[in-house]
This record gives C-alpha cells, sequence and structure tokens, in this order.
C-alpha cells in the first residue's frame, strides 16, 4: 500500500495546484476526483484496480465487481478514486460494449 500511495500521491498534489490556478487555466488532466482521496482510506483492493486499470487489465465484470465493493463502503475516497478510474475505463469500455453488440449480429 504504501508503493500505491507514494504513486498516487504526486497526482493529487498536481490536481489540487491545477486547481488553484483554474482561473488561469483548463485541467488538461482532468483529475478532479482525486483532490478528494485521503490515501489513508484506500484500501489494496482499490490499489489492485488501480494497476489493473492503468495496464488495460480491466474487464467490465471485474469493474462492476469493484464497483459494488466500493460502493458498499462508507469511505468518500474509495467512491472519488473509482470515479477517477470509471473516467478513465469509458472509452475502453465502450470499446467493448460495441464489440459485444457487433457479435450479437454476425
Amino acid at each position: 500500500m504504501e508503493i500505491f500511495r507514494a504513486e498516487i500521491a504526486p497526482l493529487l498534489i498536481a490536481e489540487q495546484q491545477l486547481l488553484r490556478e483554474k482561473g488561469k487555466q483548463e485541467n488538461p488532466i482532468n483529475m478532479e476526483e482525486l483532490t478528494e482521496v485521503n490515501l489513508y482510506d484506500l484500501t489494496p483492493l482499490d490499489a489492485k484496480m488501480w494497476y489493473q486499470a492503468n495496464n488495460g487489465l480491466v474487464t467490465i465484470a471485474e469493474f462492476k465487481e469493484y464497483d459494488k465493493d466500493v460502493q458498499a463502503s462508507s469511505k468518500f475516497s474509495r467512491k472519488a478514486l473509482m470515479a477517477f478510474i470509471g473516467n478513465k475505463l469509458s472509452p475502453q469500455f465502450l470499446k467493448e460494449e460495441i464489440k459485444m453488440e457487433q457479435e450479437k449480429y454476425k
């Protein structure tokens, strides 16, 4: 978990800095959800999903299971991280859904 926290902390700091300067520029990395994350509220499952998402190894079914776990949690930080991961994975999931729909009609 400490390695995971060390990796994600600079992203939080960068995003907070961008939000402070928002009047000067648009947010180029679009990670506002991360400003709400307390690193110590995150779990090993959050770390696992983070690494899988960064390596393109998450299926829709896996993300749905992760979503259930996060929604059952009372930690807002987990929900904010999940929102960020979900936004990041949306293009991948859209491609998968289109491919599954196309397969139905073959």
